[in-house]
């Protein structure tokens, strides 16, 4: 987590579940896993009792929060813990083998992870290869560009927000200036055909059964449908008006309005789809796929994320000028950060740089590499 990040939840993100880019982090959560491993060796079930108070005392160890136990019940083959942590509360899914947790909606493997770095470690060590989403995403821009922008995104997540700019960012200006309108900027590039990018609408922020980011992205995908995603996509963000998740903004009514203000929208087509969740299932099939994918990549996922993918024509030694600098100022910043390091694919063609959210330095990525 960088200073910047931890500074801006303690002001204006409470979500200490859901929103894994502040507070708590994955850290909680890897920490979780290992804990869930060890008792898992010497049982084959480690009970609800165990399982509660595993998670209770792992976050007054890692995170120095005293979580209440509201509940722990075997629901359907899972551990289901809630647990109640400076006011809001979360429920954790854990498989009766420990093999497997579910934060939210992804669902991680241990097996993925068997190797991560404990919370404590702090020399983490670059994965010898990066695994990139499997799934389609809208897109703007140069399709035969050697640079592609990914940015994994959540239309309720603040953060996420304040990288595409949204209106109630700008009281933050003298805190955030740096990665305030990052995402507008990236998308300048790509309509200059500069670059391509890529725009996951993912859904994590679903604390307390809150279908509000599941809803947006949804309606998002809805235009998509009718090649208007890019107008609904800036309203959305346009429309959050401050800080806060999961106060009815993005309710359907509010979502259909959104709707109405584009040009040329078919609004009975899009209203339908938004009333039968054409595209939730995609939604939930794009949330796991990215973020296991992401998960493996830097043992971290939060919104937002933001990968450089270039073509392994460009040479490796390119790519060492141009990130190494950046890494370094990184690293200096965040010791056991992973921005501006990167490996190649699986197969080879492309590599990936995990990147931060301050657009100079996405852009001098960008233009070094060109």
């Amino acid at each position: 987590m960088t200073k910047e990040k931890k500074e801006h939840s303690e002001k204006c993100c409470e979500n200490v579940w859901m929103y894994v880019s502040v507070a708590l982090g994955i850290a909680f959560i890897i920490a979780l896993v290992f804990a869930i491993l060890g008792t898992a060796k010497a049982n084959t079930g480690v009970g609800t009792d165990n399982a509660a108070k595993i998670v209770s005392d792992l976050m007054k160890k890692t995170q120095g929060i005293d979580a209440n136990i509201v509940n722990a019940v075997e629901v359907n083959g899972l551990y289901k813990i809630t647990l109640n942590a400076q006011g809001q509360t979360a429920d954790i899914y854990v498989t009766l083998d420990g093999q497997n947790i579910m934060p939210g909606n992804a669902v991680f493997s241990v097996k993925d992870i068997e190797n991560t770095p404990k919370q404590e470690d702090t020399n983490v060590t670059v994965p010898t290869v990066y695994n990139l989403p499997s799934v389609n995403a809208p897109s703007r821009g140069n399709a035969n560009s050697k640079i592609t922008v990914l940015e994994f995104s959540d239309y309720q997540c603040p953060f996420c927000g304040m990288v595409f700019g949204s209106p109630w960012t700008e009281k933050f200006a003298t805190q955030y200036g740096p990665m305030i309108g990052t995402v507008k900027k990236v998308e300048a590039l790509a309509k200059d055909n500069k670059i391509l990018f890529k725009q996951y609408p993912v859904a994590i922020n679903t604390q307390g059964g809150s279908t509000e980011s599941v809803d947006a992205s949804n309606a998002s995908l809805c235009t998509e449908d009718q090649n208007k995603y890019w107008e609904m996509h800036d309203l959305l963000f346009s429309a959050q008006d401050s800080e806060k998740e999961y106060t009815g903004k993005f309710a359907k009514t509010n979502l259909k309005e959104l709707g109405a203000k584009i040009e040329g929208l078919d609004l009975i087509k899009f209203n339908e789809c938004v009333d039968k969740d054409t595209h939730v299932q995609e939604v939930k099939d794009m949330t796991t796929n990215v973020a296991t994918a992401a998960y493996s990549n830097t043992n971290n996922f939060g919104t937002p994320t933001i990968y450089i993918v270039v073509d392994a024509s460009v040479g490796k030694a390119k790519i060492d000028a141009i990130t190494k600098p950046l890494a370094e100022k990184s690293k200096a910043q965040q010791p056991d950060g992973l921005y501006y390091t990167y490996a190649p694919t699986q197969d080879g063609s492309k590599y990936v740089i995990i990147a931060d959210p301050v657009f100079a330095n996405i852009e001098t990525v960008i233009n070094g590499l060109a």
